[in-house]
């Protein structure tokens, strides 16, 4: 038997009574709780515990660390890129050239130092794509932005 506020009137009532005795409304029976079983509990710190140990394998077996040789400790850095070894559309070069030209022209009127040393950069950017490809989208910038 316990207390439970009334719907209409908001007063303390019996759990038991049927009518409120404060204004006569019917009072609604409140569902109980369901605690929660010992056995319950082992079941949701298993799972916990299953999702902890879960976690610790992926970190484990996705950390392979830096890349060693097999004759000491020393880290492996990839080859580096060789001229004209990278394969890309006349379109896709000279888009590229395009882009970084005008990130570089923001600076033309301000900085010209910087200016050229950006415009070189794109320039440079240049000579990890074939030599004759990286020559026409070149031409082909300076002959349209140069009328």
């Amino acid at each position: 038997m316990g207390l439970q506020q009334c719907h209409e009137c908001k007063k303390d009532v019996s759990s038991e009574a049927k009518l409120c005795p404060h204004c006569g409304a019917p009072v609604k029976k409140l569902k109980a709780t369901k605690k929660l079983t010992d056995k319950d509990m082992k079941i949701i710190i298993g799972f916990f515990i299953f999702l902890l140990v879960f976690v610790f394998i992926a970190i484990m077996w996705g950390n392979k660390g830096p890349i060693t040789s097999p004759a000491g400790n020393q880290q492996q850095t990839p080859p580096p890129v060789k001229e004209g070894s990278q394969v890309a559309t006349d379109a896709q070069i000279y888009r590229e050239l395009e882009v970084c030209m005008n990130y570089a022209k923001k600076y033309e009127n301000d900085d010209k130092l910087e200016f050229q040393r950006l415009s070189g950069n794109c320039v440079l950017g240049l000579k990890k794509y074939n030599k004759k490809q990286a020559a026409k989208a070149f031409q082909e910038y300076f002959d349209y932005y140069s009328r």
